[in-house]
């Protein structure tokens, strides 16, 4: 292995230092990264303040003293006798809980935890480590079999930054147990954060993975990604003779290895099928940085560079002030609080006006530990230092990137807000599928978004079979009806690939559907349990919803004619079809919700816009506040006429005319923009992104600042050539 010296306060590399002693820094490199002094002052005492969180707690089985009721953590099993630590009284553990212990050797060893308790644990126990090696109960915990086995993709992650930084400070026997669980890894059930139950795996899953499967196959792409990144970097740096979920290294590093070098050369050509995601984008940037900061090989260093520049300048052009926007599949338009990525960004660029408590708002332990930096360029296009606004047109694959061009999306940036949406030919994981966001700068520089649609899912987002939309600009033209009768009878009960559902295009609109459609009446006052049934029950609506923040965003006007809000320095028209539309926003004060999930915590921070009717509908214009008078944007130029056939249309402010026609069987309308068809028209020949600072196409990327550009070819991730662009 590469012998890198790990320094708490500057870790693995100084990117200044190298910075300062360069004759000349080429714009893709990560020295040109123009924050680091800036960025070492947000991350400061993270590191102390990851290493205070409870780390080993989760995983302890938790009973009550029978004399004074205080709780009473150990590393007992059920049934076991324990002894409380006030009054020194005996008595027997019950449950362990979904994290505790669940079995022991017979050496008294645990073998095996419940859950995915390491996901998050062993992140803050590489802090506490750092800043403490000499603590005894906890490399006790790490020690234990049944931590060292948790090697399923959340936790292998954390044990892929772990064992390169500390294992030669955990002596011959922690090692060669580690090694021993590496070896015989092997993952049947499917364990969760959360305090869901372990489902059973139908085909056993292990670090290596099923070479005839997209990215080794197993979960998601981030759970493939972190899973094929830990098997490579382990390939690499583990002792000759060790052996990895059975496999020998020679044989397990050719193999993944192939698998990452496709999907990196894959995402230069069709894209990420897990794309823009702000859940999920900082997990697959944690196993490709382990293999950027701890891989001996230059090839392998140079392979997780590529695959993160992609991840962050896809994501960075989508950024406005400082948090993700546009369309995302698995994530949400949430500006009510600050997701992973969003912390990424405002470590590395300080991005936007977003409110910030510095002292308590923390990364990952990968990010804060890690070589990697954006570069300049990437750096400009995620902080908006380039002209606005800008137009991005974006083909997505399908999920498993088997294909290309599923996906159309558009955005639009301004300096005061962007409006993005996707065009879908088909579904997947259709709770997280974000298909349009409208995001504004607030009053107090707070990003404030907007989003909604026919609610299928009683969330900020979730793509319901029965929108249709088409957007121009700062213009979207928004369409939801009944599905078209009779159009299923013809289609199978199940369809088990990607070319059988795009044989049937009719399918992902049948197999998302809530059935048909009907009025719904909403509570009249603020009862908790007619709320709550009201909006589980939304999926059935035949309507439109969206959710209006009740921070930073105040409304004008609410009547047949239009919709009228403000926020910041834009003021949003939005003129309704027919119906009349209402804003609700019941007391919740006196509420008291049933878990995080409850439905009834959307209404703690938003208003719901509802506009009745099947078809429903509204055309939205975002203009800036002082463009005129809102009495001269009229509804006139919002054509209704043929609404019964499925058509309505815009006139722009440009006086070109926008249609949409929609599509009862399918999942997306025809368009037309003063007579040219836009879908799929618009975006064909483009690749996989076109825009003025980013561009993507047959493995080639080009980034601008629109000053300075480069371009970079990416047919071989493990050698991409770079260039400047004069």
């Amino acid at each position: 292995m590469r012998n890198r010296e790990v320094n708490v306060l500057v870790w693995v590399i100084s990117i200044a230092a190298a910075a300062s002693a360069a004759k000349e820094i080429e714009p893709w490199a990560l020295e040109s990264f123009p924050f680091e002094e800036e960025y070492r002052q947000r991350i400061s005492g993270m590191m102390e303040r990851f290493a205070e969180y409870p780390v080993m707690e989760r995983a302890m089985a938790p009973s009550v003293c029978p004399d004074t009721g205080k709780e009473v953590l150990t590393w007992a099993l059920k049934g076991e006798t324990i002894r409380s630590p006030y009054t020194e009284r005996e008595y027997i553990q019950g449950d362990t809980g979904y994290f505790g212990p669940k079995r022991k050797n017979e050496s008294g060893e645990i073998t095996a935890f419940g859950g995915d308790p390491l996901k998050h644990s062993l992140a803050y126990a590489i802090a506490r480590f750092t800043l403490d090696k000499d603590d005894e109960m906890l490399r006790e915990y790490l020690g234990f079999y049944g931590s060292l086995r948790q090697q399923y993709h959340f936790a292998a992650v954390n044990w892929g930054r772990f064992w390169p930084l500390f294992h030669e400070e955990m002596g011959d026997a922690w090692n060669q147990s580690f090694l021993d669980a590496v070896a015989a890894y092997k993952e049947t059930t499917r364990p969760s954060d959360g305090y869901r139950k372990n489902t059973p795996i139908r085909h056993p899953k292990n670090l290596v993975g099923n070479l005839k499967e997209h990215l080794g196959g197993g979960g998601t792409e981030n759970h493939r990604t972190m899973w094929r990144a830990t098997a490579l970097l382990y390939a690499q740096i583990l002792p000759e003779g060790s052996l990895i979920s059975g496999y020998d290294l020679n044989t397990a590093h050719s193999a993944v290895n192939d698998v990452l070098t496709r999907y990196v050369s894959g995402l230069y050509v069709v894209g990420s099928g897990e794309y823009s995601s702000s859940i999920y984008y900082p997990y697959s940037f944690r196993g490709f940085s382990n293999l950027f900061d701890f891989s001996p090989k230059a090839e392998t260093r140079e392979l997780a560079k590529t695959a993160i520049d992609f991840y962050v300048a896809t994501y960075g052009l989508k950024v406005f002030n400082g948090m993700q926007t546009g369309a995302q599949r698995r994530g949400y338009p949430d500006s009510h609080s600050w997701n992973e990525m969003d912390r990424h960004l405002w470590a590395w660029f300080g991005a936007g006006t977003r409110p910030v408590k510095s002292d308590s708002l923390d990364t990952t332990i990968h990010q804060i530990t890690t070589a990697y930096r954006p570069n300049k360029l990437i750096s400009a296009l995620t902080r908006k230092e380039v002209a606005l606004p800008f137009e991005a047109w974006i083909n997505h694959p399908v999920y498993d990137m088997s294909a290309p061009d599923h996906h159309l999306e558009y955005y639009y940036c301004d300096e005061e807000f962007s409006l993005g949406s996707v065009q879908l030919s088909h579904i997947n994981n259709s709770g997280q599928q974000t298909t349009w966001v409208l995001a504004l700068r607030g009053d107090s520089g707070d990003t404030v978004t907007v989003t909604g649609g026919q609610p299928r899912w009683i969330q900020r987002g979730g793509h319901s079979p029965y929108d249709q939309y088409v957007q121009h600009k700062n213009t979207l033209l928004y369409m939801m009806d009944q599905s078209a009768p009779g159009i299923y009878s013809n289609l199978p009960e199940t369809l088990e690939s990607y070319d059988q559902i795009l044989g049937h295009l009719a399918y992902d609109r049948y197999n998302g559907r809530a059935g048909l459609l009907r009025e719904i009446e909403p509570p009249q006052g603020d009862d908790e349990e007619e709320w709550r049934a009201f909006l589980k029950s939304g999926k059935h609506f035949a309507g439109t919803w969206l959710w209006l923040p009740k921070r930073d965003l105040d409304i004008e006007r609410v009547d047949t004619e239009a919709v009228v809000f403000r926020s910041g320095k834009s003021r949003v028209f939005l003129y309704p079809f027919d119906g009349d539309p209402m804003v609700l926003e019941p007391s919740t004060s006196k509420w008291s919700f049933s878990g995080r999930k409850d439905p009834l915590r959307r209404l703690e921070s938003d208003r719901l816009l509802i506009i009745p009717g099947a078809p429903s509908g509204f055309a939205m214009e975002v203009v800036s506040a002082n463009a005129s008078d809102p009495n001269e944007f009229s509804r006139s130029r919002l054509d209704t006429s043929e609404i019964g056939e499925g058509r309505t249309a815009f006139t722009l402010d440009d006086g070109r005319l926008l249609e949409l026609f929609y599509q009862g069987t399918l999942l997306r309308p025809e368009a037309k923009l003063e007579g040219n068809s836009l879908i799929p028209d618009a975006w064909q020949g483009r690749g996989h992104i076109d825009s003025p600072y980013l561009k993507i196409k047959d493995g080639v990327m080009t980034v601008s600042d629109g000053t300075e550009s480069y371009r970079v070819v990416v047919d071989d991730p493990e050698n991409p050539i770079y260039s400047k662009i004069d």
